[in-house]
């Protein structure tokens, strides 16, 4: 694959905010020419996204759970390129823990960013049930045996900028939901895609198919409102926002139940082909 070094450079870049292209090559140190073609290539292949600000492109990092996937590529090698005097009691505290309560453990601050930190910062996102009496007592124990303070911080719902300026240690499943908001067009995509094999289902019967019929639509008007960052008040205003651009499904009263799924179906393909690009 060519420009590998370039899209990691910007990838990571991209991990911490958004940027205008021009401003996104220079920061990156990579070359115009091999700049340009990486995120090109990303913006195709669905991992970033493109807006025009006036004249200006921005960039910014699709956050669904493949992109992110790589991001537990890039935390490896963050964290094994730490020091092994700070590894050493990461690790010892990380094994201490066995806690079902815990969702997910992040490493941040100096450690990641000085040679030499006074101490260790690190994040659990845990339930309200989870006992952190017992895992400050591990971390105590954790300091005795090592040379480094501890600095334990809880957290049931970290911003989205903590979560990427951090290394997961553990949970990385739980870590990609909450960046992704549990991916709610990818939940909303789905509703669809079952009130369409319900209306299916229920195709000679009138009731049960408008009802469900109904349904796709609602979802899938919302799936294109969080596509584009709108955010309508009302389901009706989404589906006003929905029909101006799929002006197709305007007609759907004219069409017997096989024609009307037909033309769902391809308004379907479309937008799924978007969301798993």
């Amino acid at each position: 694959m060519k420009y590998q070094k370039s899209m990691l450079k910007i990838y990571e870049l991209l991990l911490s905010k958004e940027f205008i292209l021009e401003d996104l090559i220079k920061k990156s140190s990579v070359g115009r020419t091999s700049g340009f073609e990486a995120v090109r290539w990303m913006d195709e292949k669905g991992f970033v996204k493109i807006s025009r600000i006036g004249r200006q492109k921005q960039v910014s990092l699709k956050k669904d759970r493949y992109t992110l996937q790589f991001k537990s590529f890039t935390d490896s090698l963050r964290f094994k390129e730490l020091n092994k005097n700070f590894k050493y009691p990461i690790n010892l505290f990380i094994d201490s823990l066995k806690n079902d309560k815990i969702k997910c453990i992040l490493l941040f601050g100096s450690v990641l960013y000085e040679k030499n930190p006074k101490d260790i910062d690190i994040l659990i996102v845990c339930s309200s049930e989870t006992n952190k009496d017992n895992i400050i007592k591990i971390r105590d124990n954790t300091e005795l045996l090592t040379d480094f303070i501890i600095n334990l911080h809880f957290d049931d719902n970290p911003s989205d900028e903590r979560l990427l300026n951090s290394v997961c240690l553990f949970g990385f499943d739980y870590y990609i939901n909450l960046l992704t908001k549990e991916n709610r067009v990818g939940i909303q995509f789905s509703e669809a895609i079952n009130w369409y094999i319900s209306s299916y289902a229920n195709i000679k019967n009138k009731e049960a198919f408008n009802d469900c019929f109904d349904n796709i639509i609602i979802n899938l008007s919302f799936v294109y409102s969080l596509m584009n960052g709108i955010t309508p008040k009302t389901k009706n205003e989404a589906k006003k926002i929905f029909f101006g651009y799929y002006g197709k499904l305007n007609k759907l009263g004219n069409f017997d139940n096989y024609k009307k799924m037909e033309i769902v179906k391809e308004v379907l393909a479309e937008i799924g082909k978007e969301i798993y690009k």
